[in-house]
């Protein structure tokens, strides 16, 4: 017997029954095209986590990047089980926690009991209204809204076919992105990438129904149609993409701006103001809003961090000390600043004229300012302002219930939002009064300052007893005898005893911020002195707020214009005198000294201010002083809403 023929005979080899489950599982795991579809959903999920990366929020990317990742991975396994929707959900829901943690351990010292500590900690303070910005909780609810969002589409794609299902929810979240963000970071590439892959998966969706309908039909298909339609598909959505980089933006940016207005509806500001009190403002890492000190609220917290990107740049006469103010805080409360406006007064015309208690000895100066920040909401302005070219919305309480009555002006906004390149002018009328004239100001205050519930607030939530005693002292050994002097012996003592720094850690739980800041920490920045100061003015009997903005920036001789930067950003302080108005101070320790004619300049604080001065020249002495402001607004018109 040949041995061809022997082994003809041989009975066929058996596969491995292993290996054969294997491949029979895969077969019914995976199906056509699955494979490039699931690169495709991967795609979908990962565009908006680059985005929000970009967009400077305060999150660890690689976590969230897994988690969303992971969700694709066990959405697909979800989708091809026999477990309905509802039941899949409360899997996944339950998967998902773990995974967040899990992978977040990775990211902190303690691993997952730390992270579990830390969201305790921030519910906690959620629910019982105090502050807590700890970015990794941010970092895990970002993580846990892209693990349901990769859930969503990974179900929508392989289980049910709705793609518009599986698209929308992530594209919603690039868009909103793209709305709120303020900075230089050019976040189109992500959104053209995210339509191709969105395309991808219309292209095949429309496949499978075709096909479907071509089998209950008997109609054979050939086997590369697949391969052609989805390359076919491919190619139209790379032109389509292509197409809609080079077509005209100009109505979609006027589209962009009346959505941005909404965005500022009074609703969704309350939700704003929510968002900051328990996230990290969007768009930055330290103490400022994409609108510079534009919330309602501001925390005294930890480290900061201030890009070198222009804000600014305001052309003004270089012949004094130049503040660009955007609001006005006047309610505190351990560690806690808020707006204490009332009104806010829509101004739809140009020019809006203020009605202020602007006091004697004031000069009148007009600016031209200069947007150069992607876009601001908010107006700065030099203290105080008697008329803004602008149409704009005004956060204010009156003074009195005449027909014309003062305005108390916390915050000015534009009602178009300022895109960068715009400008603008505004009046206003800047402080020349001297030292000896402030000095002599007396304390016969307005009946407005003496019963306004908060500028000489000294209850135990406002100041401990131990910095009202600190004020005191100080006052005391410098001998001021009245409120000038008083405020300039805080002032001092603030800049002579207290180190400059930025990187600070977060205040203590359960500690006043200010007396960590004045008796433990002896470091901090500009919140932190100035609201030291204002406390400390308070309990003195001295009608004090803070005020935020930015410092004066460096003045450009060239192009007659002060260029401001984000790291000019700044909060200072203004006391009130009689007959001369708010006028500020400078407690802080980096920033040139406020000096003004008759102060005693052999105080080594105004001639040697601590750390690394501000790019802020000394300022030149003042014009003599007016009696009167040079400047008297008309009555205004407007009529007020209620906020």
């Amino acid at each position: 017997m040949s041995s061809s023929a022997s082994a003809r005979r041989q009975p066929a080899r058996r596969p491995n029954p292993i290996t054969a489950a294997l491949v029979n599982a895969y077969r019914q795991l995976f199906g056509p095209s699955d494979w490039l579809m699931l690169i495709i959903a991967c795609g979908l999920i990962l565009m908006p986590v680059l985005t929000l990366y970009l967009a400077e929020l305060s999150l660890e990317p690689g976590v969230v990047t897994a988690v969303g990742l992971l969700g694709i991975a066990f959405g697909f396994v979800m989708a091809r089980s026999r477990f309905n929707e509802f039941i899949g959900l409360l899997i996944m829901t339950l998967i998902g926690s773990g995974m967040t943690v899990i992978v977040a351990g990775f990211s902190v010292e303690g691993g997952a009991s730390t992270v579990i500590q830390r969201g305790l900690e921030w519910f906690n303070d959620a629910i019982t209204g105090g502050v807590n910005q700890d970015a990794l909780v941010f970092t895990l609810l970002v993580s846990l809204l892209m693990w349901f969002l990769a859930y969503n589409t990974a179900w929508h794609i392989f289980r049910v076919d709705r793609p518009w299902r599986a698209i929308l929810p992530p594209a919603l979240v690039i868009v909103l992105n793209a709305v709120f963000y303020a900075g230089d970071n050019n976040l189109d590439g992500y959104l053209y990438v995210f339509l191709f892959c969105a395309l991808i998966a219309l292209a095949r969706s429309a496949l499978e129904q075709r096909e479907w309908e071509w089998f209950n039909n008997g109609v054979r298909v050939p086997r590369r149609l697949r391969r052609q339609f989805l390359t076919v598909g491919t190619t139209l959505a790379a032109l389509m993409v292509l197409l809609a980089w080079f077509l005209p933006v100009s109505g979609l940016d006027e589209r962009l701006k009346d959505f941005q207005e909404f965005l500022r509806s009074d609703p969704l500001t309350e939700i704003s103001e929510v968002w900051n009190r328990l996230f990290a403002p969007i768009s930055s890492e330290g103490p400022t809003s994409a609108d510079y000190y534009g919330g309602d609220q501001l925390e005294l917290s930890g480290a900061i961090q201030l890009g070198d990107q222009t804000i600014l740049a305001v052309q003004a006469p270089n012949d004094r000390r130049y503040y660009w103010r955007s609001r006005v805080f006047d309610t505190y409360e351990l560690g806690q600043w808020q707006s204490g406006a009332e009104i806010r007064l829509t101004t739809p015309y140009s020019p809006f004229v203020p009605r202020v208690d602007y006091g004697q000895a004031r000069a009148q100066v007009t600016m031209t300012y200069t947007v150069g920040a992607r876009s601001l909401r908010i107006v700065h302005t030099a203290p105080q302002p008697a008329q803004i070219d602008l149409e704009t919305r005004t956060d204010l309480t009156y003074l009195d219930d005449s027909d014309a009555p003062p305005m108390n002006i916390s915050a000015i906004r534009p009602l178009s939002v300022l895109q960068r390149g715009a400008t603008y002018t505004a009046t206003s009328l800047v402080s020349v009064a001297t030292a000896d004239q402030l000095r002599a100001a007396g304390s016969d205050y307005p009946e407005w300052i003496v019963s306004h519930p908060q500028y000489l607030r000294t209850t135990p939530n406002v100041i401990s007893d131990r910095a009202e005693q600190l004020a005191a002292q100080i006052v005391a050994e410098a001998g001021a005898a009245n409120s000038y002097d008083k405020a300039k012996a805080i002032e001092r003592w603030l800049r002579e005893n207290i180190e400059y720094n930025q990187s600070i850690p977060e205040p203590p739980v359960g500690l006043d911020p200010i007396d960590w800041f004045l008796f433990d920490l002896k470091q901090g920045y500009c919140n932190y002195y100035a609201t030291a100061m204002v406390v400390m003015l308070r309990s003195q009997g001295i009608p004090a707020r803070m005020a935020a903005g930015f410092s004066q920036g460096t003045y450009d001789g060239p192009l007659g214009q002060y260029i401001v930067k984000e790291n000019d950003a700044h909060t200072w302080v203004e006391a009130y005198f009689p007959n001369y108005g708010w006028i500020e101070f400078e407690p802080t320790s980096n920033q040139a000294p406020l000096t003004r004619e008759g102060d005693d300049l052999s105080d080594t604080s105004l001639n040697n201010p601590q750390g690394e001065p501000s790019p802020t020249p000394t300022p030149t002495p003042s014009p003599t002083p007016t009696a009167t402001a040079t400047f008297t607004p008309p009555p205004a018109t407007e009529s007020p809403t209620r906020r």
